[in-house]
C-alpha cells in the first residue's frame, strides 16, 4: 500500500454496502465480547451504556467483563448495576496482576478459547468506554471482504463528541490526506485511508485473524 497510492476500487463495491447492511451474511453468527474494566465506581455509568448497547445487538453474543481482584462488595455492586442494562454476562476477576496496565492483555486468553469453539464467528475486545454499535460491526465485516484481497484489515476510527463536534482523539496531529496511503474508488468519492496513528481502544477479529494471532 505504501508503494502504490493509486489503488482504485469500483464504486459499486462501496455502494452495495448500504443495500447489504442488514443481510445476515454481513453479521456475526455468534460473537464473543470481552470488556476490560479496572474497577472504578465512577466509571460504572460508562460501562452500563456499553452493556446496554451490546444488549441491543440482534445477533448471538456472549459477554465477559474482566476486572481486577475486587472484593465481594464491589463485585455485587458491579453485577447489580450491569444487570439493569443486560441480562446475560460474566464478570471474571483476574488475580495477582503484576501491573494494572496489563489487565487488557488477559483478553488474549478469551480470544484463544473463542477460536477453539467453532460456534463463534468473531471476537470483540473493548475498553470500558468504547461503544461499537451493530452498524459498525456490519461495516467491518463487509469491508473485510473488500480489503482482504489487498491483505489489509478494516479498523474503526475512535471519536468523541465535544460541543456538538466530532473529534478523532487518537490522531494527535493533523492528517495530510495527500501524503496518506489510501485506496480510492474510481469516482474518488469513497475509499479507505491508512492512518499513522491507528489505535482505537478495541479489537475485532474473524476466525482467520484469531487463528493467525493464536
Amino acid at each position: 500500500l505504501l508503494e502504490n497510492k493509486k489503488i482504485k476500487i469500483n464504486d459499486n463495491a462501496f455502494l452495495k454496502f448500504e443495500k447489504n447492511l442488514k443481510k445476515s451474511s454481513f453479521q456475526p453468527t455468534k460473537i464473543s465480547i470481552v470488556i476490560c474494566f479496572h474497577f472504578n465506581k465512577r466509571r460504572i455509568k460508562n460501562l452500563k451504556k456499553i452493556c446496554e448497547n451490546i444488549h441491543n445487538y440482534k445477533f448471538s453474543k456472549q459477554l465477559s467483563i474482566i476486572t481486577n481482584d475486587i472484593n465481594n462488595k464491589q463485585y455485587n455492586l458491579l453485577k447489580k448495576e450491569l444487570s439493569s442494562r443486560i441480562k446475560k454476562f460474566n464478570i471474571i476477576k483476574i488475580n495477582n496482576i503484576p501491573e494494572p496496565n496489563l489487565l487488557p492483555w488477559y483478553c488474549l486468553d478469551f480470544m484463544k478459547k473463542t477460536y477453539k469453539e467453532k460456534s463463534f464467528s468473531h471476537f470483540l475486545y473493548l475498553e470500558d468506554d468504547i461503544l461499537i454499535n451493530s452498524e459498525n460491526i456490519n461495516y467491518w465485516i463487509y469491508c473485510r471482504k473488500i480489503l482482504k484481497s489487498y491483505k489489509l484489515i478494516p479498523a474503526f476510527l475512535r471519536c468523541e463528541f465535544y460541543k456538538k463536534k466530532v473529534f478523532s482523539v487518537d490522531n494527535i496531529k493533523k492528517i495530510k490526506f495527500i501524503n496518506t496511503p489510501k485506496i480510492i474508488s474510481k469516482s474518488k468519492e469513497i475509499g479507505f485511508i491508512n492512518l499513522r496513528y491507528p489505535y482505537h481502544g478495541s479489537c475485532f477479529m474473524d476466525r482467520d485473524l484469531m487463528k493467525e494471532y493464536s
